[in-house]
């Protein structure tokens, strides 16, 4: 296959073929961009939840020690532990919801991944698909110029000969 074929195949393919690949590189940076916004959105949710589990734990607190302060116990070692254990059992439940918040936001780096493998894995089947298809059309385009050359040449034959009557025929 001549080298003129192949680079105007090439020529005529890679147009179609770098708009397919920046559509897929598009594409990803898009979802990219949507899965790390999703983040701010998770992020927000998991930090009203910290915000109210302190607050609920600040109210829960304050009751303890209303209710203490009514039976005269403010200075008890009793009032002291229950405080301490309501700030054990709030600092437990805002690691769990942090601990939820880091598996969220796990989840969308692990969207982000898999989105960019796939994307590496459609770019590398293009890749194979380009040279497949490169070739093909450089063999169209070869077939069709020595069509046109046995054409061309062949109605020279036939001027010839055309041309060759007349004179004997004069």
């Amino acid at each position: 296959m001549a080298t003129k074929f192949k680079q105007q195949a090439t020529q005529e393919y890679d147009a179609s073929y770098n708009q397919k690949v920046q559509g897929l590189k598009n594409q990803l940076a898009q979802n990219t961009q949507t899965l790390d916004q999703q983040k701010g959105g998770v992020n927000s949710n998991y930090d009203l939840q910290v915000s109210e589990q302190n607050l609920s734990n600040k109210k829960a607190k304050n009751n303890l020690s209303n209710t203490a302060l009514g039976r005269g116990l403010a200075n008890s070692s009793i009032i002291t532990s229950g405080l301490a254990e309501a700030d054990q059992i709030n600092n437990r439940l805002v690691g769990n919801v942090n601990r939820e918040r880091s598996g969220a936001l796990n989840d969308i780096e692990q969207q982000k991944a898999l989105l960019a493998q796939s994307m590496q894995g459609n770019l590398n089947t293009m890749s194979a698909d380009r040279l497949d298809g490169i070739s093909t059309l450089a063999r169209q385009l070869e077939d069709r110029d020595f069509d046109k050359t046995h054409q061309t040449s062949q109605l020279d034959l036939q001027r010839q000969s055309m041309l060759a009557d007349q004179q004997y025929k004069n």
